[in-house]
């Protein structure tokens, strides 16, 4: 009887997971991915250790309460040592969350030289057909927070370099210096702390800068409203499988004579 044992642990294991969900059981989405799926069969892998790898991976992605596991363990993690248990999530010196990918991407792929080379190629189809191209370039939340996240030579260098290439494109529009003006000021910050993207008040800011380039003098700045605050969950807590919710400014466009019908 005991050497059945195994066996039947093994054959749990197989069918618990169609169990609990036959039972109503849903498998949730955990770091922001969905579950690692079951390996097939295959006699001529059942052998090696990446089989088992994978099969062990599916079977505790979907084991009961891992999520809520997963989000307690990762949210001391973070909490009590300041650290990130995912390595596409950086945590700065101020506590925020910035996205990893990011800044290796700025710091050591050739960023600013594809932007050029497409910079380019979107003015010859612009000009083939008639049209004036315009070029506004969104700062990633790191290149303005450069110093939070220890690469602030590489970053400034990057955001050098795209500079550098924008320069020459004469209705080219970079929203860095305004941003990094509010980000400094910081009541309140332009981005959001647990994600990767800016807030209301951040596209506020970049919206000025365009408009301001294309129609001098159109833009008042007596009519941006701040109407209050809303609840907004970080994206980047999501990739560390945790919850973290901010209160983030809602900003509002008054436009004098104009009636708004529906918001998207």
């Amino acid at each position: 009887m005991r050497k059945s044992l195994p066996g039947l642990a093994i054959l749990l294991m197989l069918a618990l997971p169609g169990l609990l969900y036959l039972g109503g059981l849903r498998v949730q989405t955990t770091e922001n991915r969905l579950p690692a799926p079951l390996p097939p069969p295959n006699l001529a892998d059942l052998w090696t250790g990446e089989y088992w790898s994978a099969f062990e991976m599916s079977i505790t992605d979907r084991l009961p309460v891992r999520a809520q596991a997963t989000a307690l363990n990762n949210d001391v993690i973070v909490r009590s040592l300041g650290e990130s248990p995912n390595p596409e999530v950086t945590i700065g010196d101020d506590g925020a969350f910035y996205y990893t990918p990011a800044v290796y991407q700025l710091c050591f792929e050739p960023v600013a030289d594809e932007f050029a080379a497409s910079v380019e190629r979107a003015g010859l189809v612009a000009q083939s057909v008639g049209k004036e191209l315009w070029v506004l370039v969104a700062p990633d939340k790191a290149t303005i927070h450069a110093e939070e996240v220890g690469a602030d030579n590489c970053l400034t260098q990057s955001r050098i370099a795209i500079e550098e290439h924008l320069e020459p494109v004469s209705n080219g529009i970079y929203a860095a210096e305004a941003l990094e003006i509010a980000a400094y000021v910081g009541n309140p910050s332009p981005y959001h702390r647990w994600d990767t993207h800016w807030n209301a008040y951040g596209a506020a800011i970049a919206a000025e800068s365009l408009i301001t380039t294309i129609a001098p003098g159109l833009w008042d700045s007596s009519d941006v409203a701040f109407d209050g605050a809303v609840d907004h969950e970080g994206d980047l807590a999501g990739l560390l499988g945790i919850e973290r919710n901010e209160r983030a400014p809602d900003v509002k466009i008054i436009r004098t004579g104009v009636t708004t019908i529906e918001e998207l």
